[in-house]
């Protein structure tokens, strides 16, 4: 048994190569040797930086139906992710004035902070930001472009 044992974990550092960092990533080729827990890697076993968009409707802060499923995916993911910072950022369109748009954003970002909270998330890895109209993907012309722009970007970095 314990000779079975032993050439077994040979076999496998001699495949698979050492891996220092449990990134499964050999450390032949690991570009990053010191990988934290709870976090995807790139081929080179580096952190892979992951972002997610929640989409809103005009001039709401709620959760709408076609976009509950995106958060619940959110949600499986930070939760299985332990090991990356969260940074929420909140964005509006241009329609309304300057200042609705930034309360409106500060909303928006708050309430996809609160659901991660109340799934227990620890708010220690939680960065939450809000731009109102300052930061457009998209022109604020068609409402098809205004609609990419009512947003909040979770980052896992």
């Amino acid at each position: 048994m314990n000779k079975f044992l032993l050439v077994l974990i040979c076999s496998f550092t001699f495949v698979f190569g050492v891996d220092i960092d449990n990134d499964l990533v050999s450390d032949e080729i690991d570009k990053c040797l010191d990988t934290p827990d709870g976090v995807f890697v790139n081929k080179d076993g580096c952190k892979q930086q992951i972002k997610k968009i929640v989409y809103f409707n005009h001039g709401l802060y709620n959760i709408n139906k076609k976009e509950q499923k995106n958060v619940n995916n959110i949600i499986l993911l930070a939760k299985e992710a332990f090991g990356y910072q969260l940074v929420i950022e909140g964005h509006t369109d241009s329609i309304a004035d300057a200042q609705f748009n930034m309360q409106l954003s500060k909303q928006r970002a708050i309430a996809i902070e609160n659901i991660l909270l109340t799934v227990d998330i620890d708010k220690k890895r939680i960065v939450t930001k809000w731009y109102g109209e300052t930061m457009p993907i998209a022109s604020n012309i068609t409402e098809y472009t205004r609609a990419k722009n009512r947003r909040v970007t979770i980052t896992f970095k």
